[in-house]
């Protein structure tokens, strides 16, 4: 729904005409720093807390899941050299921070922040009945009129005897909570969990882990949350796509298959 809010016609190449996509290189590396991430914190929650240890294997599970990116992208005719490098290239950077910069600095540098911010806050993650500890979490959420939304919820921690979410983003911060605000949507609705607070980690692939302040979450009620998806479904349904061309092209992965990216300054 993001992706259809941020430009319908990246929607509607990707989703709806299933143009071939050229893969970007910063969601792959975002997915990469995921999966160390939750490394880290299974092996926390097993009671290792040994900064050298968790950081060896979120490395080590890190480089797996880039090797498995590139023999998946390589397999479907895209090699690393032809990947989508984020932004505008550079003096600095010819190519942008392509897959040999995140792989020698953006991806290091955001596992060693998130370790040093797990050892430094020690948040407990909470518990959920027969999944375990609260680490990408599956739910699928219900709309006032029946849609589904589909999504996994990257964190639930218990501070001080209440629940909060977290979502980590190795890039920039959201401009919204609507993401965190889902979640507690979805915990409210299938554990009967009211979560009224929630944090995004960003910055991590700059060696940074900034956290937000506390965002206040019992603004996304379900009927706030259903006329925002249920009015997209309808926008789907009607083949409304709308285009949104700007410094957003630089990075998609459709751009060269589309007619409006040309008008990007």
């Amino acid at each position: 729904m993001s992706q259809l809010r941020r430009c319908g016609w990246q929607y509607f190449l990707e989703r709806i005409v299933r143009t071939p996509s050229r893969p970007s290189v910063p969601a792959v590396a975002g997915q990469v720093v995921h999966t160390g991430t939750e490394q880290v914190d299974r092996l926390l929650h097993t009671g290792q807390t040994d900064p050298r240890v968790l950081l060896q294997a979120a490395s080590t599970d890190a480089d797996a899941a880039v090797q498995a990116a590139i023999v998946e992208k390589s397999a479907a005719g895209w090699e690393p050299s032809k990947w989508k490098a984020f932004g505008r290239a550079t003096a600095e950077k010819p190519v942008g921070e392509d897959l040999q910069w995140f792989q020698a600095q953006g991806i290091p540098q955001s596992l060693v922040a998130y370790v040093e911010w797990r050892m430094e806050t020690m948040w407990t993650l909470a518990e959920i009945p027969h999944f375990g500890a609260a680490i990408e979490v599956p739910f699928v959420y219900y709309t006032n009129s029946g849609n589904q939304v589909h999504g996994w919820i990257d964190r639930v921690f218990v501070i001080d005897g209440e629940l909060v979410l977290l979502d980590i983003k190795s890039g920039q911060k959201p401009k919204t909570s609507e993401q965190l605000g889902l979640y507690a949507a979805a915990l409210r609705n299938g554990l009967g969990w009211n979560v009224t607070t929630g944090y995004f980690l960003y910055g991590l692939k700059h060696g940074e882990a900034k956290l937000t302040k506390p965002l206040d979450l019992t603004v996304w009620s379900d009927e706030r949350l259903s006329r925002l998806y249920d009015m997209s479904s309808q926008a789907i349904e009607a083949g409304i796509y709308l285009p949104n061309p700007g410094e957003a092209c630089w990075s998609c992965s459709v751009s060269q298959h589309c007619e409006f990216s040309q008008a990007a300054i």
